[in-house]
């Protein structure tokens, strides 16, 4: 009699935290509207990053190489391919292929910025982006490699 009590207290504890836990996620789940916000920031963002960016490549260690203008290259892939994840988003309410393509883009400049110590103004304008981008990538399951190193935001 006490086993099948403790059976059923059991299974309805499972119950409910497994209910719970799908309402919280469903409750977290960030609505078509924002979502579109967000990456019109990104967007938005993206362009004075990247103007930024290359200005501040000009005084680096990198200047003058070819390493240098595969940066800025990056930066300009990352403008649009934040343009292309919003008009994506925008048509057909899916865009984690772009998105994915944009933040393995993002990581790659992440390893740059944190290399080549360029200005503050840079440092805070892609910590923006990066904050931006990660919501975007959380609401649609794509993983950051660059948001696991240590002092990640």
């Amino acid at each position: 009699m006490v086993r099948r009590y403790l059976g059923y207290v059991a299974t309805l504890v499972v119950l409910l935290s497994a209910f719970s836990s799908a309402t919280g996620q469903a409750q977290s789940r960030i609505n078509d509207k924002d979502l579109a916000r967000l990456m019109q920031n990104v967007k938005d963002d993206a362009q004075p990053f990247r103007k930024s960016f290359a200005g501040a490549l000009k005084k680096s260690t990198i200047r003058g190489t070819s390493q240098e203008k595969d940066a800025r290259g990056l930066a300009d892939t990352f403008a649009k391919q934040s343009k292309q994840a919003l008009e994506a988003f925008e048509h057909k309410r899916k865009a984690e292929d772009q998105v994915a393509a944009m933040v393995d883009t993002a990581g790659q400049i992440d390893r740059l910025v944190n290399q080549l110590s360029l200005t503050p103004t840079v440092g805070t304008q892609w910590e923006k982006l990066r904050t931006e981008l990660h919501q975007v990538a959380e609401a649609f399951n794509v993983p950051e490699s660059y948001q696991s190193r240590p002092g990640a935001a």
